[in-house]
């Protein structure tokens, strides 16, 4: 678990840096499920970048998040990512993000409104 947290963290700081504003924005994105991502090797069909497991995947990493804060591993850090990823599972339960269906078919997922956006925030 302290390995997984530190890899994580790693990933999103080399991403993001301490840029907490494009990290949040990244996550916005994650959640209206409009991050398209035509680089093999994906697979055809699953080409959006966003939580394919849906509501489930977000509480799964809620919970991996809550394990890493218990266990010490920079907690501050991980309730500010843990913040995103609430905000991106609010987004995705009312934008309803659905997969790329082929190479060339990019599924029509639309930005969320600013004012829900900027209410939900």
């Amino acid at each position: 678990m302290i390995f997984l947290s530190q890899k994580q963290l790693d990933i999103l700081n080399m991403s993001f840096g301490n840029d907490i504003e494009s990290e949040q924005r990244a996550f916005e994105d994650f959640g209206q499920g409009i991050l398209f991502d035509d680089r093999r090797p994906r697979p055809l069909n699953n080409r959006v970048h966003m939580m394919d497991e849906g509501q489930f995947g977000f509480y799964m990493w809620h919970t991996f998040v809550r394990t890493a804060v218990l266990l010490d591993q920079d907690p501050q850090r991980w309730i500010h990512v843990d913040r995103h990823i609430c905000l991106a599972c609010a987004i995705d339960s009312i934008q309803h993000p659905r997969q790329s269906t082929n190479d060339s078919n990019k599924p029509n997922n639309r930005d969320v409104p600013t004012e829900i956006l900027n209410s939900i925030r």
